[in-house]
């Protein structure tokens, strides 16, 4: 379902409030559940049971679409499988992995965020503290302006979630700039309701991979193999992603590239300052106004105050 942009109301209805899904009968006051009442439904049924299907999880890793999380589990994979399976890192299914190797149990979420329910940035779901309640988090962040882009790609050329520019993906009440610093403020105020939180950036996965790799498996009370650690940052550079993406290597259809050529691979990038290529003065204006109001649990350079 795409996310409709109209010109002069990012997302509007003729005559009616914002709306967050291509079907302008539901709008995001239409319903608690979600936008639209059977759409809610099913999303309220998915949500309870991402809920009660980690509760046998020993760790979870939160994160926004497009932080990261897919080059993080690529690196824990290729070193749960070489140092405790023995074998090839073709499955990123984390969670099945560490139980296979008897290792604590780690699973991944968005947590509300995930850019194909485009729920709207006051909506409950959107940080619903159930899964922090006496957890070990592991929470990924990456500067919003990089993220946005990224999410952007994603939406037009991967999953056909958005139709617009980048400066109304940004301006959108479901997607954009607004959506991601408010997640990341519930984020930072739940974190007293979880055992122990681990927060890392993808800044910091770009810049010192093993360091991260490293963080993230003390954390988890996996032993760490310095020489595994080193392979695993190494198969997880991303010309080599890209190009085990491009051949098929991964098991699982969301590491098949989308359309666009370049702009639709789910390796696609992996640029840090990157969104200066993308945006406009204006974006970038409107972006800072916003994490002056709303505020940021990391000051990024140049996010809230003069540009960099």
């Amino acid at each position: 379902m795409s996310v409709a942009s109209n010109s002069g109301n990012v997302g509007a209805a003729a005559g009616g409030p914002p709306v967050c899904c291509e079907d302008t009968r539901f709008t995001t006051r239409s319903s608690l559940l979600g936008p639209g009442v059977v759409r809610g439904l099913r999303l309220w049924r998915t949500h309870y049971r991402e809920i009660i299907t980690k509760r046998s999880d020993d760790i979870i890793i939160v994160s926004y679409p497009k932080s990261g999380r897919t080059w993080q589990r690529v690196m824990l994979c290729h070193y749960i499988n070489s140092v405790y399976l023995d074998q090839e890192a073709r499955s990123l299914n984390i969670n099945t992995l560490t139980r296979r190797a008897g290792l604590p149990r780690i699973s991944y979420s968005h947590n509300g965020s995930n850019l194909r329910h485009a729920l709207p940035v006051g909506h409950w779901m959107v940080g619903d503290p159930l899964i922090w309640w006496g957890r070990k988090i592991i929470l990924l962040l990456r500067d919003p302006r990089d993220l946005l882009v990224s999410a952007y790609m994603h939406a037009i050329n991967r999953s056909n979630t958005f139709r617009g520019s980048l400066s109304q993906f940004i301006r959108h009440p479901c997607m954009g700039i607004e959506k991601v610093l408010t997640t990341y403020q519930r984020w930072d105020a739940r974190k007293s309701l979880a055992s122990s939180v681990l927060v890392q950036t993808y800044e910091m996965m770009h810049y010192q991979p093993e360091a991260a790799l490293r963080e993230v498996l003390g954390f988890a009370g996996i032993p760490v193999d310095i020489r595994a650690v080193e392979n695993a940052a190494e198969f997880a550079r991303f010309e080599n992603l890209k190009a085990k993406e491009r051949e098929g290597y991964f098991i699982g259809k969301a590491m098949r590239s989308g359309r666009g050529g370049e702009a639709g691979m789910k390796i696609r990038s992996g640029k840090v300052g990157g969104f200066a290529d993308h945006m406009r003065g204006e974006d970038l204006d409107y972006i800072r106004s916003a994490a002056l109001r709303i505020g940021a649990p990391i000051e990024w350079p140049g996010l809230s105050g003069e540009r960099p």
